[in-house]
């Protein structure tokens, strides 16, 4: 009689015999495809029974991939290893595209969750997180406040003025050389000093500066400060001394001019000097009721604000 399956052990004995007795002839062994293989050694006599696993091709899994009940095989499908090798479970998959390749994975659409505008961030070591993008119908600016060692979580700052003219409602603190068309802001700005670059404006004399005066814009100047010189003209008359012009136009336009006297003779007519609100392109000096006099080198250094 015989005992065995299509890939176990088989044990054969003689057919002749009482029942329940005889003597073991032959064992042979199947294998189980693709796990491992099996081999008999001494079938007839003192068998020993040895399993070898199988080698499995490089980069799979062993599983069904297929919709519908059948044998296992190794896979090399890229969606089965790519939801392996990251070791995600139904508890953790939420989107259906989370699974892609390097082509894909530059789409926004295989990051899940998030809303529109929506900017991943490290909240900690190993955690990613959504800021959510900014609801406000003004504009805001992205914004992060370390404490010198440890960063922190980035957020939303509102800002007001036209674009390239922001008001922060958290003052920043400013190092260095800071380049900028203006600054505006609510509270006081603390600064060793301004210094503004750019080109210099353009001067032109007007009657108060005497005929044939000798007038203009020192070197180094700029539209936001600098040094006029003056030798007025003779005779001369109450009035407009010179008119300066910007390099190009400011906006929005500055509130004041400020002018110091520069030497002995600017200082004794100083009293009377007046200057015009500036426009986003010019700005004028006058005297009042008394001109200047006559031939005399004037100086003034002026700060536009």
């Amino acid at each position: 009689m015989g005992l065995g399956q299509a890939t176990g052990i088989t044990i054969s004995q003689p057919a002749s015999g009482a029942g329940g007795g005889g003597t073991v002839t032959s064992v042979t062994a199947g294998n189980a495809a693709p796990l491992f293989t099996t081999s008999v050694a001494t079938g007839t006599t003192t068998p020993a029974v040895s399993f070898a696993v199988s080698n499995a091709p490089g980069n799979s899994v062993l599983g069904n991939t297929g919709s519908t009940a059948a044998a296992p095989s190794y896979s090399s499908n890229p969606s089965v290893l790519t939801l392996t090798a990251n070791s995600v479970n139904a508890s953790t998959v939420t989107a259906a595209a989370l699974i892609g390749n390097a082509t894909t994975a530059t789409t926004a659409n295989n990051l899940p969750g998030g809303l529109l505008g929506a900017i991943p961030y490290q909240s900690a070591a190993g955690t990613t997180t959504l800021l959510n993008g900014s609801t406000s119908a003004a504009t805001v600016v992205l914004t992060q406040l370390g404490n010198g060692t440890t960063s922190a979580a980035p957020g939303w700052n509102a800002i007001t003025g036209t674009p390239g003219f922001a008001v922060f409602s958290q003052g920043p603190t400013l190092t260095g050389t800071v380049t900028t068309t203006a600054i505006s802001n609510s509270a006081a700005i603390t600064s060793l000093r301004f210094r503004a670059t750019g080109n210099a404006p353009t001067i032109a004399a007007g009657a108060g500066a005497g005929t044939t005066p000798t007038i203009a814009i020192v070197a180094g100047s700029t539209g936001q400060s600098g040094q006029i010189q003056l030798t007025s003209g003779t005779p001369t008359v109450a009035g407009v001394i010179g008119t300066i012009t910007f390099n190009a136009a400011i906006s929005p336009a500055p509130v004041a001019v400020i002018l110091m006297p520069g030497n002995a003779a600017t200082a004794l007519v100083s009293t009377t000097i007046f200057t015009t609100t500036p426009s986003t392109t010019a700005w004028t000096f006058s005297t009042g009721a008394t001109a200047l006099v006559a031939a005399t080198p004037y100086v003034w250094y002026y700060w536009v604000i």
